[in-house]
């Protein structure tokens, strides 16, 4: 069970629908003038950034999630089945929304999340 708290309040989302993750890759790799094979700087990639897709049964709950995510706040996500999954992160980047799936009465939240070090 997924699991997100800013370490006050805290959301438990039936699902996590999609988990978009990318990281950007930081190795650079610079052409030398003697047409010789290139230099290379090696870099860590940097963090996770992506958007979580949050499905909720009740209204209530996604309303209080995407509310939860409107604060200035660092939130922490861990998930005991997948623990790569675990991240703390800030929402930023694109929009926070919250979408009504009407024909079958069930919510959405978007959230756009950058990775930080907790």
């Amino acid at each position: 069970m997924t699991t997100i708290t800013d370490g006050t309040a805290t959301t438990t989302p039936a699902l996590v629908l999609s988990n978009v993750q990318e990281a950007e890759a930081r190795t650079l790799a610079h052409v030398t003038l003697n047409g010789a094979a290139p230099d290379v700087t090696l870099r860590p990639v940097g963090t996770r950034a992506g958007a979580h897709r949050l499905f909720y049964l009740e209204r209530a709950d996604a309303q209080a999630a995407y509310t939860m995510h409107r604060q200035g706040s660092v939130f922490t996500l861990t998930d005991p089945g997948d623990p790569f999954n675990g991240m703390s992160y800030v929402v930023q980047g694109g929009r926070l929304t919250i979408e009504e799936l009407v024909e079958y009465g069930r919510w959405i939240v978007t959230v756009p999340y950058a990775e930080v070090t907790p």
